[in-house]
């Protein structure tokens, strides 16, 4: 059995720690006190055998709980317990519970350990939602709870249930924190599954520093490449090559620079849809039928594509096809809406910042789709790369931004639409 207890949790001023036997009068007291018996149902703890006992038990594994001992940094003495049990790995979800020594309650104490339990849950376990639960007497929980965004579900026995959803945990962060919210100081689930939909091939690219961090944070990616592109091939880059010919090339450079970021071959997908005589994305009930295929087969979380506020056709066209795909869907979304050369205008809600080390990768990411790279050295007298990164550049100049890089996102918060 694994010892799920043994892994350590640190806030600023409390340690979350694996119990011991020592600990056994503090567990005593806690599962037998009369004040804390008063909002919750337990075995009641009668002698320190039996805390031992508990203590042991936790410790096997043999329930597979996440269960912790909270003690004060200057302290070894345990004030209370908080854990992740009744867990279903079927349906990524667990339930909370906590109880705190009564010479601690009022003082701030769970108000900062749960939330690091919480991001335990969704970021290390994977959790999709987590599960609370109290007397309808015990305000003092509920309130708890809904300061971190539990939304009441249910009444269940004596006990009213509430729940936390990851979209949910995301959303809250970002309500609460000054805007632009910057990537890396959210807490973002890794059980959150992301979809991008790349109008082109690299597309991707243009935010890779942003794909990086999330995919370094664990969190699984899906990419869509709608169109082939064939147009921002010239005849100078391919001489007599048919439209056939130049898609290969186009999904060949996407091919590639995937590998060296380092996203798995089969979470890429190449839809091919249809263009229309301006050879720009037709918006056909065909070409909308494949992308609802897609998305119904990935059920994103998370789905990142270029603005709908944008001068390209198929940028536009892309964001017209989610907006529609919105209309039936049962499930919340979150939409971030990425910044290119092309956006007309953007709300700063979320940005990623970056220096010249996470540059130069991004400037060699992009430097894989060549046929992009070759027009715009003759078209415009500098790389894609430098295209790209230019516009990166004169954004963190413009927001002042103590790095010389930035990708932005514009949100858009998607409530599920009742079945």
């Amino acid at each position: 059995m694994t010892n799920n207890s043994s892994q350590v949790l640190i806030t600023d001023q409390f340690e979350l720690r694996q119990l011991i036997l020592s600990d056994a009068e503090e567990i005593l007291f806690l599962r037998s006190d009369e004040r804390i018996l008063e909002h919750i149902e337990i075995e009641k703890a009668e002698t320190q055998e039996d805390a031992k006992r508990f203590i042991e038990k936790i410790n096997s594994g043999e329930d597979g709980w996440f269960f912790w001992g909270i003690t004060e940094k200057n302290n070894s003495k345990v004030i209370g317990t908080i854990c992740l049990w009744n867990i279903s790995v079927t349906e990524s979800k667990a339930d909370i519970g906590f109880v705190l020594h009564p010479d601690f309650w009022g003082k701030g104490v769970m108000q900062e350990v749960v939330p690091a339990v919480i991001n335990f849950g969704f970021q290390k376990m994977k959790l999709k939602c987590i599960i609370g639960e109290a007397m309808p007497k015990n305000i003092k929980s509920i309130k708890l709870m809904e300061k971190f965004g539990f939304r009441y579900k249910e009444e269940s026995d004596e006990y009213s249930v509430y729940s936390l959803t990851a979209l949910d945990w995301l959303k809250k962060q970002f309500d609460e924190k000054p805007h632009p919210v910057i990537l890396h100081e959210l807490k973002i689930p890794a059980s959150l599954n992301i979809v991008l939909l790349a109008p082109h091939p690299d597309d991707f690219d243009a935010i890779g520093v942003t794909m990086r961090a999330l995919h370094q944070n664990g969190n699984e990616i899906i990419l869509a490449v709608l169109t082939t592109g064939v147009s921002g091939v010239e005849d100078t880059y391919a001489a007599k090559l048919g439209s056939d010919d130049k898609a290969i090339i186009r999904e060949e450079e996407q091919k590639a620079s995937i590998q060296f970021f380092g996203l798995p071959p089969e979470q890429i997908t190449f839809l091919r849809l249809e263009n229309d005589e301006t050879k720009h994305m037709n918006v056909n009930e065909s070409n909308f039928s494949r992308i609802k295929e897609f998305w119904e087969k990935h059920t994103p979380d998370l789905v990142f594509l270029p603005h709908g506020n944008d001068t390209n056709t198929d940028h536009q066209r892309t964001y017209a096809m989610f907006k529609k795909i919105l209309e039936t869907e049962t499930k919340p979304v979150i939409a971030f809406l990425n910044k290119d050369p092309k956006t007309i205008g953007i709300r700063n809600d979320v940005i990623t910042t970056f220096g010249e080390a996470e540059a130069a990768w991004k400037g060699e990411l992009l430097r894989f789709h060549k046929s992009q790279h070759e027009r715009n050295l003759r078209t415009r007298n500098h790389g894609f790369d430098e295209r790209i990164l230019n516009v990166n550049r004169k954004d963190a100049e413009e927001l002042d931004l103590q790095d010389k890089y930035v990708e932005i996102f514009e949100l858009e918060f998607h409530s599920a639409k009742i079945k």
